[in-house]
């Protein structure tokens, strides 16, 4: 037998699946901490044990989704949240939207272990390596903004596990025990026996189908206006642009005909773009609107400008000249303090180098 399916049935033997994957996922990472000294020195060796558990965890959540597909449609919506209906619903009307989708992600997660596979191998293709990456990224978002008709792409485009455990632990024990419900015969739909549910009115409330669930499928995906399309496109753009604008000041600076700091221009760039971006979206007519694609795009484009708030911080010329020095100060501050100063010393330090020396 295939120990693939072997691992998969133990995985989603009984509706505790949910709570065996996440002690598998725990007991990972703790043994990923007590691994030798130098895999956790070695940049490769750490981010690759990284990057593989990031893999698992999204396997394993493919199959507790899977899990969840097991039940009536009625007892799915009630698990699955705003974000997870929007990707399903792009997810069947295209085979090339989960396609890309997955190419995205694992370009998202392999960029930079293959930055520092490349820096070490060869040097001076460690640039050229992290710009072809962003192309290949670039293109990929590009695709998906066409396939949803203009909206912005997750950073994690793939199912993730944003549903309550405790409620689908419960659910899912509703229809293990065929004592606890009946089959329609004229539908074939399953229902819960009354003696299965605390009440029958609470019953009702959880099953009656969610407004905004509903939504979903009566209401047709329009396109996106132009305005919020635009910002999109400059929100998609801005990495690609700040690593060709890099990796430009690294071919000259290998020449010898550029200082080996880091220029501000591709830094003050993206923020103009990210500026722009959301002034665009502040203009869009659309943007009260209270459907269910508009508000996943909304919140898709809050995320996004707080991620690029963390990225600003922690790149370029800005990282270079300001944060590095304020961490600096605080580390001073708590470095006295026994274990935990020493313990952020660390940290700070094998971060410092990881965003002096790797751009992904």
């Amino acid at each position: 037998m295939n120990v693939l399916s072997v691992y998969e049935k133990h995985i989603l033997a009984d509706e505790r699946s949910f709570t065996r994957v996440s002690e598998i996922e725990k007991i990972l990472k703790y043994l990923a901490y007590f691994l030798p000294a130098e895999f956790r020195t070695n940049e490769l060796s750490s981010q690759t044990i990284s990057c593989v558990l990031l893999l698992l965890q999204q396997f394993h959540t493919n199959l507790l989704y899977r899990k969840i597909s097991e039940l009536p449609e009625h007892e799915q919506t009630l698990l699955k949240s705003e974000r997870t209906l929007f990707i399903e619903h792009f997810n069947h009307r295209s085979s090339f939207f989960q396609t890309s989708s997955q190419l995205l992600f694992l370009l998202d997660n392999l960029s930079l272990p293959a930055e520092i596979l490349t820096a070490k191998l060869y040097p001076s293709y460690q640039y050229d390596t992290v710009l072809s990456v962003e192309s290949l990224k670039l293109l990929l978002r590009l695709h998906l903004m066409y396939q949803t008709g203009g909206y912005l792409p997750f950073k994690n485009p793939l199912l993730t596990r944003d549903f309550n455990a405790k409620d689908f632990i419960n659910i899912y024990a509703t229809y293990k025990d065929p004592n606890n419900y009946i089959t329609l015969k004229k539908t074939g739909k399953r229902v819960p026996r009354l003696h299965s549910v605390p009440s029958s009115f609470q019953q009702l409330n959880q099953s009656t189908p969610k407004l905004h669930n509903l939504l979903l499928q009566s209401s047709s995906f329009h396109p996106l206006g132009l305005l919020r399309i635009i910002s999109n496109i400059l929100r998609v753009f801005r990495p690609f642009v700040y690593m060709l604008l890099t990796w430009h000041w690294k071919r000259t600076q290998l020449s010898g005909n550029s200082s080996r700091k880091r220029p501000w221009f591709p830094w003050i760039l993206t923020l103009l773009m990210e500026i722009a971006s959301n002034y665009l979206n502040s203009k869009d007519r659309n943007k009260s609107s209270k459907s269910l694609p508009m508000r996943v795009e909304a919140w898709s484009n809050q995320s996004a400008f707080r991620d690029y708030l963390t990225w600003s911080l922690t790149h370029g010329r800005f990282f270079d000249e300001f944060t590095r020095q304020w961490l600096k100060c605080a580390v001073r501050w708590v470095e006295p303090i026994p274990f935990v100063g020493r313990f952020l010393s660390v940290y700070f330090n094998e971060n410092n180098y990881r965003l002096e020396n790797y751009v992904s």
